[in-house]
């Protein structure tokens, strides 16, 4: 059996795979084509002088690595698109959130815009983010599709700050998981000893986190087999709580005065509006489509696989947020009201994991454990996609930025997974997973991630505004290997007679897209506005920081290009 360090160090470093670098292969083209131009050679020349650079650098680099095509399918030399439709819909479902989290809302604002915000943010913020995402996968269908898109949009440097952003944001985001995940299931050792209590909060998120790992090693298919089981099982629960939840409400009688809440003027009762959580509370439950794009090399026939997977994903998280979110909030105004109680001064318990309480209400302890089983199904379903998604996108901007070194980024040659990335990923999970404030993490994971999103509008806006260019010329030699090279210049798993299949746009063209932008740039910029003050410190620190460290490393390879 092989060693634990094989995983992670694979001793055959020659069949390493690395996500080549883009700037380094357009740099390398431009002398090629300059100088052919100078010389006046024919443009066949200059393609196959191109490619025999790009041949040279992917035979002997300097690491002893190829490139990802050679690791992955050797006899396709290209990457394997192996996520289907079915898998990408299970995928972009625990991307976008889900029924679960988002009982905290109720407390935060009151159940009217609890529900409103429920139904209103997966079409103002969810929806638009889904088809931008869709189209710059389409035509850009590499892994890390959004980092290859700000970089050849807005230049290197943007995409470097914006990829560490959204970094930042995903590996708050799977932090904030763990503590979701132990509140559903806190009820099942209710009853047990403080010390054992103890022990399992310590030990299951470490288990999670090692089973997210070894998923992850494995590979997207992997990851995304386990995502249709786990939507699956969630699915059909959410919808017996549901329907539970609903038979309860008809059989009490009262129907009316259980949705009381229902009208404008009860939201006055409300004692305090929290909007800075509540907003980032929802957005947390409706964004992550972009995540996605980090999957796109992956993906069957992306042009059509995404924009169909992510309509079908919206829908589903939509209807399993918005349906039993009602009727649980509708049960509970029923009961307090039967009981004397008014409901408004019981909003307090609604806390994450509070349909676990109800489900205990309606049908017993039973009952109560699955609805809590499945709530940490669900939970640990999006960190296995989050990592997925994560580890990807870290991957790519080691790649396409020169100031990190390729190594970080490099693909296992068996399974082709960024493995490197997704330990230290996992790692740093664990020890943020000791901050244990749901609320905090989402609030801070949400601040970067609007910041990380605004650039990733802003260069779909200009590449709409501006057009195609040589720049985005898929056919010019981008990577550094031969077989990624070969890939970008001809139709990935498309019809093979038919040419490269037709790139997704979003309907409406440019007078769609401007609305689309802003619909959703204006709740990014609320929320950077509305956020706490440490989160301004500590975005402008890292970018502060970034920002140096970008620059000394420029200097210092420019220096030793010139040496």
């Amino acid at each position: 059996m092989p060693s634990l360090l094989t995983w992670f160090f694979p001793e055959n470093g020659d069949s390493e795979a690395t996500l080549p670098l883009l700037s380094e292969e357009r740099a390398k083209a431009a002398v090629v084509r300059r100088a052919l131009s100078a010389d006046g050679a024919s443009e066949e020349s200059a393609h196959y002088a191109a490619e025999r650079g790009s041949a040279k650098a992917s035979d002997s680099d300097g690491d002893g690595e190829v490139g990802v095509g050679a690791s992955i399918d050797p006899a396709k030399g290209k990457q394997r698109r192996i996520l289907g439709c079915t898998e990408l819909v299970a995928m972009l479902f625990f991307c976008n959130g889900g029924p679960f989290g988002v009982e905290e809302s109720v407390q935060l604002a009151g159940p009217l815009l609890a529900v409103c915000g429920a139904v209103l943010m997966p079409l103002l913020w969810a929806l638009p983010v889904g088809l931008m995402t869709s189209e710059l996968t389409s035509r850009y269908p590499y892994m890390g599709s959004q980092v290859v898109a700000v970089e050849k949009t807005l230049g290197p440097f943007t995409s470097f700050i914006f990829a560490l952003f959204s970094g930042a944001a995903n590996q708050i985001n799977m932090a904030s998981i763990p503590p979701l995940l132990l509140s559903y299931l806190e009820p099942l050792w209710a009853t047990q000893p403080p010390s054992l209590r103890m022990a399992l909060r310590v030990a299951l998120p470490g288990v999670l986190l090692l089973i997210m790992l070894v998923a992850n090693y494995r590979g997207v298919r992997l990851v995304g087999r386990c995502s249709e089981i786990l939507v699956c099982v969630s699915l059909t629960t959410v919808g017996a709580f549901t329907t539970v939840a609903i038979r309860h409400l008809l059989s009490h009688g009262h129907v009316l005065e259980a949705f009381e809440w229902l009208h404008p003027t009860t939201s006055v009762r409300l004692p305090t509006l929290t909007w800075s959580t509540f907003v980032s509370l929802l957005v947390w439950n409706s964004s992550g489509f972009d995540q996605a794009a980090s999957c796109g090399g992956e993906v069957h026939r992306p042009s059509r696989s995404f924009p169909r997977a992510m309509t079908v994903a919206l829908l589903l998280s939509t209807c399993s947020m918005v349906i039993p979110l009602a009727a649980s909030v509708g049960y509970f105004w029923q009961v307090r009201l039967l009981q004397g109680h008014s409901p408004w001064l019981d909003l307090h318990q609604w806390q994450p994991g509070f349909y676990s309480q109800l489900a205990h209400e309606m049908g017993g302890a039973p009952f109560a454990q699955l609805i809590g089983i499945t709530g940490a199904s669900l939970a640990f379903g999006q960190l296995i996609v989050l990592g997925c998604a994560y580890s990807r996108e870290f991957a790519a901007i080691c790649s396409t930025s020169t100031v990190l070194p390729s190594w970080i980024g490099a693909l296992h040659p068996q399974y082709g997974t960024p493995y490197r990335v997704i330990a230290a990923s996992t790692l740093l999970t664990a020890v943020l997973c000791c901050i244990n404030d749901f609320s905090k993490l989402v609030n801070a994971a949400m601040y970067f991630d609007a910041l990380a999103l605004t650039v990733f509008l802003t260069a779909f806006l200009v590449l709409r505004l501006r057009g195609p260019t040589d720049n985005d010329d898929d056919t010019a030699p981008l990577r550094r290997s031969t077989t990624l090279s070969t890939e970008i210049s001809q139709p990935p798993d498309n019809n093979p007679g038919s040419g490269r299949e037709p790139l997704y746009h979003v309907p409406g063209g440019l007078m769609a897209t401007v609305p689309l932008c802003a619909a959703c740039i204006l709740p990014s910029l609320a929320m950077i506005v509305l956020a706490d003050k440490w989160c301004h410190i500590a975005a402008l620190t890292c970018f502060i920081a970034l920002s140096v460290f970008y620059i000394c490393r420029s200097e210092r390879q420019e220096a030793d290009m010139k040496g």
